[in-house]
């Protein structure tokens, strides 16, 4: 009953293929092949194989082979599978890829083209005669310029595109402003790090018609201080934004400040704050503003907080609502623990504390005999965790709750 599968990069041959298509699954819908080495007629009897005809999400993205790289397209187009998520990443199309590809996946929903220098002219051939039904498109890192972004604007591509990644290109404010000139309904979720913003570029952004329909925006890693904070707290027309990511900027005590005393925000749920140089001004600030009693997940993580930012931040009641809280890469040690478990945080299911290594077993505890009766998952990688506290812990089947650390597997990222 496998419907996915993942190969390992460079994990498979020609070799090993055919001991896999002996056993190949009946209705394989999922198959990523990042960085494979398969030949030309390896890959044409995988994409031939009758457990692959409802294979409708596929990763080629890396490819060892680079001068496979075009007939991997019309060995796809020759097999008519219904793709409809497509990863390319560091594949380098050309001219003629980028024109056929709508002709070869006419069912595409899912796009990420992410880190392949395309540029504006590379852009404008993806262009050329694309449908308007995709829904998410990855172009981070490729060199996208404000005049490139005015050309996706102006397509037809974007009008149902529901989540755009531009992470990483060089728009700027001119490249935002194009972004956001014109209303795009569908338009939900849109990632905007490293993009050389600075701080007085948010507000003039955040007048534009097209910001109302975001639910998500990443920020992380532009330069956005505190007024631009306070645009993004005032603004009037962020009312259906459920999750706000600002890691790696400037925003310091006063920009905290803004946001934690924020008018506007009406639906945030989601508050990413990770590398802001927070400290314990920081966190009280957080801790007596109004937003935390609306939030369900707080990312605090490297931002040199110690015990007494953390004995702030559990200031009378303030994490109650809180189901997630991330502290990764901090300074705390097992005072931190107590004062998280004193914290009241009732409605709390998971804690991350991987890289706070005087944490130690004594934090841990603090923890566990703490009356959060929420509480399932702690992230305590390199606390210093005891491998049999882990495994008593794991094992006490009166309870559910988890340890994670390097004495376990670890389960995949829930935020960012």
């Amino acid at each position: 009953h496998l419907s996915a599968l993942a190969i390992p990069a460079q994990g498979i041959d020609d070799a090993a293929l055919e001991v896999l298509l002996a056993h190949m699954p009946a209705r394989l819908e999922r198959l990523d092949l990042r960085e494979h080495c398969l030949t030309h007629r390896g890959f044409m009897r995988l994409m031939e194989h009758p457990g692959a005809q409802l294979l409708h999400t596929l990763d080629l993205s890396a490819p060892t082979r680079r001068d496979l790289a075009q007939d991997m397209f019309d060995m796809l187009h020759t097999a008519q599978l219904p793709i409809e998520e497509l990863g390319l990443r560091r594949f380098f199309p050309g001219t003629r890829q980028l024109r056929g590809l709508w002709r070869h996946f006419p069912q595409l929903r899912a796009l990420d083209l992410s880190d392949n220098a395309m540029g504006g002219e590379l852009l404008q051939e993806l262009l050329h005669e694309a449908p308007a039904g995709l829904e998410r498109l990855s172009l981070r890192q490729n060199n996208l310029d404000a005049r490139a972004i005015s050309a996706l604007v102006g397509h037809e591509l974007s009008t149902h595109i529901k989540a755009l990644d531009l992470e990483f290109n060089t728009l700027g404010a001119l490249g935002c402003a194009a972004l956001f000139a014109r209303a795009l309904p569908s338009l939900e979720r849109v990632h905007l790090g490293l993009n050389a913003l600075r701080d007085q570029d948010l507000e003039p952004m955040l007048e534009l018609p097209g910001v109302q329909s975001l639910e998500m925006l990443d920020l992380s890693g532009n330069w956005i201080g505190a007024h631009g904070a306070a645009a993004l707290a005032s603004s009037p027309h962020l009312t259906r934004l459920t999750s706000l990511h600002l890691n790696s900027n400037d925003l310091g005590v006063q920009g905290t400040q803004a946001l934690a005393h924020a008018s506007a925000l009406p639906a945030l749920k989601h508050l990413s704050l990770g590398l802001n140089h927070l400290t314990a001004e920081g966190a009280r600030a957080l801790a007596r503003g109004s937003l935390i009693e609306r939030l369900g997940t707080l990312n605090l993580k490297r931002n040199g907080l110690r015990d007494a930012g953390i004995k702030e931040l559990a200031h009378k009641g303030a994490m109650a609502n809180l189901h997630t809280l991330v502290l990764q890469g901090n300074a705390l040690t097992a005072r931190s623990g107590k004062h998280l478990a004193g914290a009241g945080a009732l409605a709390l299911r998971e804690i991350d504390l991987k890289f706070n290594p005087k944490f130690g077993d004594a934090g841990i505890r603090h923890l566990v005999a703490a009356a959060l009766p929420a509480l399932t998952t702690l992230h305590v990688h390199m606390c210093g965790a005891d491998e049999e506290l882990v495994w008593a812990v794991n094992h006490d089947e009166s309870r559910a709750l988890h340890l994670y650390s390097e004495h376990t597997l670890q389960p995949g990222p829930k935020y960012a």
